[in-house]
């Protein structure tokens, strides 16, 4: 007869099972947007993606998409292995808590299963979350990331519930592997180590007060004895030795790597050896520990082998260990300053050499460069710098959310005698910026979206209706946030509106009160868990303000903690009721506990439920499409780069189309790997491709002789890219550097004459940017064999020197250089064939009212629009107004404006509808979005003066939009229309 399986059985399976049906059945069906294509295309053909890399989440990844039945189920396979991971966590998380409460509750409640429900409630709860429901369906490394942490945890607790034994040491091992294996998936995961640290210390010693101070200590000090000691030393010991083999002893590369690998593993097997010899338990545990944790580092292996063979993706071209190091230092980033640094107003005292740079050159290494450093007056930096970036739009930012009005002034003496003055804001306003910005905007908020709600899903920068939290609490949310129940539709309708009711908030905060007096070793290993994978990485990543995607997803460690608290606040409400001796109220609270996941997953499942949505895959292929075959395409943002790597090197998309982005220009490895075949698409001639990967070598004056004759382009490249110190001038604009310089003012492009005025005409000091260097050499070289096209998207400055000569074509501007007098024919040319791709040539996502579309998916839409607006702008230009009508008609009809809102295209959309002579639709439009304007006005003009002032630029676009819509509509004789969207206007303008 079969044993009937226990109740901790069952929910054991229910905890894994019905998170995995629940992503698996809104799991994204292709590829998703940010570094998902990325992940995927790294999986599918073990390549080499953005430091610090990924590699045991690519290699794994590869067994799922080897089990695709096609290239275009890769993405679907390899997005399930994200499920299945996240559903794995859920199981370790309640297997976690069941131990947990075994350590701290003991045989307290009466009722026994009560523990065991609260768990697998808890579970769920921390299943459905927002951030963690997010990343469960989507080719992310978090997922995978998350199971690390959830198995080390249970693994500690295994151990810290093991008697002493064999077995007992061997979870301290297992555990130390697992740490190196993570480390291959994401850095994040070592951020367990003081929680398994103090628990070790506390089960081993019997501590005092002052004693648990000093362990919390030692314990927080073990990520950076991984991660600034161990990890870099052994990159230290293979680096030296492989310098030592190939330099000096003549060696062939990467022998004194092999060699340095074989000798720090021979000295672990000495150190086991010997240790095991004399019966040194402890310090044998300690060996085997750090041994294994070498070996799980040791996937990135991969990132080596794979560099070297060089696939089509190979950031950063790691083929040796100097490259590697500077991989998993992400050099590329630079690095924020964290115990001391600059505020964002101090100026540069000098720039100095930091890191060499090493290349392989004739089977040696060569230093063929540094890494640049700045060194600030110290009068102008400060302890614990949060405001240190230059950048102007972060300064606005900075005293934005710092309320700053007026700086310090400084005054510095320079060596040469004059003064140099400068601004310097307060540590109070330092302070205020952390608080409001870091710790309050990129964490606390992301905590209450998670177990509180969340108001919607468009990304905030810190005005009241965008990206904030919410209760579900009529009178605090219009407290803090305004009238809810004045909301423009577009705003109540967002599937992203999530209410909670603050049940899981109180929860977490009950049941973190309650295990602080139940088990304080337990609590204290828990708090350090929720506050190294939380508030440290606050102060570790030090944000700047205005990032361009929300960051929730890299605490959701620490929101893991807190379900753990949610399982004990659930066993405390059934302590209390547990004093109430009615029987049927037992089933009452089993009901209770499971309505809190029941909530959660009610209130998420709409916003995420990805199963019929591909716009990302749709837009990366029309983007491809719309290029003539072998070309080049510039891209710039995650968003237009990894959706179509993914289609080009996963499902074979005109894989004769070379992207290329711009982005990544400043590094010293990109602009080489124009140069490599991939695929069918042939390499591009550079002048010189070496010269790329020197470090701030490309930088121009152009400013030595006005008086010269104009240059071609293809004599003016040697110039501007010798490798001669002579070809060098002083910079006007940093003392101490030389700079490459022309002495033309006018360059004349391929196919022009010298008085052209198509030709590039420079000005005196003009710099011309490494990127724009690139273009240059590109335009020199391949002009008459190849194309090139920018998207749409890329930064308008990247293309200034030769806009005059880009054409839109779809979704991408085409470079064409052609006579001035013979502009208008390729106008017509290019109108011509843009209309072609964008009414025949592309696919679109079929729109529908019950599919969740998030805010960057709205963007893509956004992209859409403009092609087709200035498309039909550029074809009634030339005439063709029936075209131009056919147009329009269809990108209304492909993209409803009920569902994909027009957003900053309004006037746009309502003018080309008028002088297309279609006055009921304009008329219609217009109505319909002076209805969605009033609707913002009007709930504005409802908050108080503070609300109010967190939404002038919104108040002021709506304002805006109805003037710039008034005036359209007198423009072209609709007296009515603009009379009432002028009244509108008037009525809210106060």
């Amino acid at each position: 007869m079969l044993k009937k399986p226990s109740l901790d059985r069952v929910l054991s399976a229910l905890a894994f099972t019905l998170p995995l049906v629940v992503y698996l059945l809104t799991l994204e069906r292709t590829v998703s947007l940010w570094d998902c294509g990325e992940f995927i295309t790294a999986a599918a053909g073990l390549q080499v993606g953005h430091p610090p890399g990924a590699p045991l989440y690519a290699m794994v990844g590869r067994l799922f998409a080897a089990m695709a039945p096609s290239a275009q189920s890769v993405a679907l396979m390899v997005n399930a292995f994200s499920a299945l991971v996240s559903a794995l966590t859920i199981l370790f998380l309640y297997r976690s808590m069941v131990l947990l409460f075994g350590i701290t509750l003991k045989d307290e409640l009466r009722i026994k299963w009560l523990p065991q429900l609260a768990a697998f409630a808890a579970a769920m709860t921390f299943a459905f979350t927002d951030t963690f429901w997010f990343s469960a369906v989507e080719a992310e490394v978090y997922g995978f990331s998350s199971l690390f942490t959830a198995v080390c945890f249970w693994a500690t607790l295994r151990w810290y519930t093991t008697e002493e034994g064999n077995i007992h040491s061997r979870w301290l091992i297992l555990i130390a592997y697992l740490c190196g294996l993570s480390y291959g998936v994401h850095l994040l995961n070592l951020l367990i180590l003081p929680a398994i640290s103090y628990l070790v210390i506390s089960k081993c010693y019997q501590l005092t007060f002052w004693k648990k101070i000093l362990a919390i200590t030692a314990s927080s000090l073990a990520v950076g004895l991984v991660l600034y000691f161990f990890v870099p030393f052994l990159l230290m010991v293979i680096s030296s030795t492989e310098l030592l083999f190939v330099n000096r002893i003549g060696l062939p590369y990467n022998t004194g790597t092999l060699t340095a690998v074989a000798l720090i593993f021979g000295a672990f097997g000495i150190g086991i050896w010997y240790t095991f010899r004399k019966g040194y338990v402890k310090a044998l545990t300690f060996t085997l520990s750090f041994a294994l944790f070498t070996l799980g580092f040791g996937s990135y292996a991969m990132v080596l082998i794979r560099g070297t063979q060089n696939p089509p993706m190979n950031q950063n071209q790691v083929d040796n260990i100097f490259s590697l190091k500077s991989y998993l230092d992400r050099d590329q980033y630079g690095e924020a300053p964290l115990l001391y640094g600059p505020y964002y107003s101090a100026p540069v005292k000098k720039v100095v050499q930091d890191k060499p740079i090493y290349v392989k050159v004739n089977g040696r290494y060569e230093v063929r460069g540094y890494t640049q450093k700045k060194k600030y007056y110290t009068s102008n930096c400060t302890l614990f710098p949060r405001m240190y970036s230059d950048n102007p739009a972060h300064i606005a930012d900075y005293r934005s959310w710092a309320m700053i009005a007026k700086e310090d002034s400084v005054t510095y003496k320079e060596v040469d005698g004059h003064k140099l003055k400068a601004v310097k804001p307060t540590f109070t306003q330092n302070l205020t910026f952390f608080a409001g910005y870091q710790m309050w905007w990129m964490y606390f908020r992301y905590l209450l979206w998670n177990f509180s709600g969340r108001q919607n899903d468009i990304p905030g920068q810190g005005n009241i209706l965008n990206g904030n939290w919410i209760s579900g609490i009529p009178p605090l949310d219009n407290l803090l946030l305004g009238p809810q129940d004045a909301l423009p539709d577009s705003y109540k309708n967002n599937k992203g509106h999530n209410r909670y009711f603050l049940i899981p908030l109180i929860l977490g905060f009950l049941g973190m009160f309650y295990q602080s007096k139940k088990h304080e070793d337990a609590f204290l290993s828990t708090l350090l868990l929720f506050f190294f994978t939380g508030i440290a990485i606050v102060l570790f990543l030090n944000q700047v303000p205005g990032q361009v995607r929300e960051r929730d997803y890299a605490y959701v460690g620490s929101f893991y903690v807190f379900a753990i608290w949610i399982g004990y606040g659930l066993v405390y409400l059934a302590k209390k009721f547990e004093k109430i001796k009615v029987a049927w109220l037992q089933g009452v609270v089993a009901v209770a506990f499971l309505g809190v996941p029941t909530l959660v997953l009610a209130q998420n499942y709409d916003d995420h439920d990805r199963s019929g949505r591909s716009i990302a895959l749709s837009y990366a292929k029309n983007f491809l499409n719309s290029v003539p075959t072998n070309s080049l395409l510039m891209v710039y943002g995650d968003n237009d780069t990894f959706p179509l790597w993914y289609a080009q090197m996963v499902e074979g998309v005109r894989q004769d189309v070379k992207v290329f982005n711009c982005n990544y220009m400043f590094t010293t490895w990109n602009a080489a790997q124009l140069a490599q075949k991939t695929y069918t698409n042939n390499a591009f001639k550079l002048h010189d491709k070496e010269l790329y990967t020197l470090p701030d070598e490309l930088r121009c004056a152009i400013c030595k002789d006005s008086a010269m004759p104009p240059v071609p382009l293809h004599v003016a490249m040697p110039q501007l890219l010798s490798k001669y110190p002579d070809n060098r001038v002083d910079s006007p604009f940093s003392s101490g550097q030389r700079l490459h310089y022309l002495p033309q003012k006018v360059i004349i492009l391929p196919g022009l004459r010298s008085a052209d005025s198509a030709n590039i005409f420079l000005t005196d000091n003009q710099l011309l940017t490494k990127e724009q260097l690139v273009y240059l050499d590109l335009i020199s070289n391949n002009f008459e064999t190849r194309t090139i096209s920018f998207a749409q998207t890329v930064r308008p400055s990247s293309y200034k020197l030769v806009k005059d000569h880009l054409f839109r074509v779809g979704l991408n501007y085409q470079l064409v250089i052609s006579p001035s007098d013979s502009a208008q024919k390729v106008k017509r040319w290019a109108a011509l064939a843009s209309f072609r791709y964008l009414m025949n040539g592309f696919t679109y996502e079929k729109f529908d009212k019950s599919r969740y579309y998030d805010d960057f998916s709205k963007r893509f839409v956004a992209g859409y629009r403009i092609a087709f607006i200035k498309t039909a702008n550029d074809l009634l230009a030339i005439g063709d107004t029936a075209k131009a009508a056919v147009l329009t008609d269809k990108c209304l009809k492909a993209f409803p404006v009920d569902i994909i809102p027009l957003g900053g295209r309004q006037v746009e959309m309502v003018d080309l509808l008028f002088r297309l002579k279609k006055t009921a639709e304009a008329r219609k439009l217009a109505s319909y979005l002076m209805e969605e304007n009033v609707q913002l006005l009007a709930f504005i003009g409802r908050l108080n003066s503070f609300q109010k002032s967190y939404v002038l630029s919104e108040k002021a676009l709506a304002l805006q939009n109805l003037n710039s819509m008034a005036k359209t509509a007198r423009e072209h004789g609709m007296a009515d229309v603009a009379q009432k969207l002028e009244l509108a206007a008037v009525k809210y303008d106060k």
